[in-house]
């Protein structure tokens, strides 16, 4: 489970610069104030916004899918090298 939620914060992060650099490009364009009551009108005036503003929620969830299977993998590299060091090594017959 380690990977699992680092990755889903990382993603939830990295979801998250999307709507902010989508709502500030928008109030710089249109030239609203740069304040967040300028930020509230372009996310309200903005339907796109509201798609835009869901990027963290999928991104995070994506990548704790990620996560998942990124544990997986690590559990099972594990426990094949816990077998491997377990297994007897036979000696090899010289020929």
């Amino acid at each position: 489970m380690e990977k699992k939620c680092s990755y889903a914060v990382y993603g939830a992060f990295f979801g998250a610069l999307f709507p902010i650099g989508a709502i500030v490009l928008d109030v710089i364009v249109r030239g609203l104030p740069v304040t967040l009551s300028g930020a509230y009108t372009a996310l309200e005036t903005q339907p796109l916004h509201w798609i835009i503003s869901s990027a963290p929620l999928f991104l995070g969830l994506f990548a704790a899918i990620a996560g998942t299977r990124q544990d997986t993998v690590l559990l099972t590299a594990f426990q094949a090298i816990s077998v491997q060091l377990t297994v007897p090594r036979v000696p090899r017959v010289p020929r």
